[in-house]
């Protein structure tokens, strides 16, 4: 698209430095690509002498977002030190082998819009075309290993047997309600892997999408003081065992027989908690909608 845009973009380092984009500083946002598509790569297979091929599915790609950028300033000076600032912001530094490479976050803030992020990382340094007066341009790009951006806030909700008001462990973005059994609609494009909490006492719980008909059930008891947290999300997933600050993987309690690490479907997902025995026992799950573009 052309011409300078009325959008918002923010890239924050994993060092911390922040940068925007806007009309309001002096990196205005003149053209994008990558912020809206999300491509699939389809996966097929081919017996001998098959004519055509048999689809086996399809798989989302990882998103180069590209942006078109005017740097500008009322002097020379001004100008080479605002070229360095974007420099500086948008550095980063390669990892070591064995070591995992830091990312940071790429925002993107709409009016009237949830403010949606991706885990980014700088392709290159950005690359500046010839100055003209007191502008430059500059072309970024950014890798995102994740296709759908996310929201930047947690959406939340508790199951709980009894009545009363709770403060939940993190504020979310929505305030907690009080229900065994709770509806979650998910406005996203696509599925949303959700993070589950099961606090104790209770034995043999488990958290039930009605929907779906996909369960998550952890063996055994757990105790006064402690939470079992519940990761779905793709290459993520993990159990752990929280007492106080200390965090003990607890992948073993799984009952393998019955459970899912199951995502929040499009639209309307009934959840709900039980346990064999429920003395104080209560769940939260968090959640973020995904979309496949801005």
């Amino acid at each position: 698209m052309g011409g300078e845009l009325n959008l918002i973009i923010e890239y924050v380092s994993p060092y911390g430095d922040s940068i925007e984009f806007s009309k309001e500083t002096a990196f205005r946002v003149k053209e994008t690509e990558g912020f809206g598509d999300t491509r699939l790569t389809e996966l097929t297979q081919r017996a001998p002498y098959q004519v055509g091929q048999s689809f086996l599915g399809a798989r989302a790609q990882s998103r180069n977002p590209v942006m078109v950028v005017d740097v500008s300033a009322s002097s020379r000076e001004e100008l080479l030190k605002k070229r360095n600032e974007l420099s500086r912001a948008l550095m980063i530094t390669p990892a070591e082998p064995g070591q995992e490479t830091d990312i940071g976050i790429l925002r993107v803030y709409r009016e009237g819009m949830p403010t949606v992020e991706l885990e980014a990382m700088p392709r290159e340094s950005p690359q500046f075309g010839p100055m003209t007066g007191y502008n430059v341009e500059a072309d970024i790009e950014f890798y995102c290993p994740h296709p759908y951006w996310r929201e930047t806030q947690d959406t939340l909700i508790e199951l709980v047997e009894d009545g009363g008001f709770t403060f939940p462990m993190e504020m979310p973005l929505e305030m907690a309600t009080f229900n065994l059994q709770q509806e979650i609609e998910n406005q996203g494009d696509v599925p949303a892997s959700p993070l589950l909490r099961i606090y104790g006492v209770c034995t043999q719980p488990r958290i039930i999408n009605v929907t779906t008909g996909e369960m998550i059930e952890i063996n055994g008891d757990v105790k006064d003081g402690e939470y079992i947290e519940i990761q779905t999300a793709f290459g993520q997933k993990r159990i752990t065992s929280v007492n106080g600050t200390e965090r003990t993987n607890a992948m073993s309690r799984l009952n393998l027989d019955v459970s899912t690490f199951f995502q929040l479907q499009r639209g309307i997902n009934l959840i709900r908690f039980e346990a064999d025995q429920n003395i104080s026992g209560r769940a939260l799950v968090y959640w973020r909608a995904r979309y496949g573009g801005v």
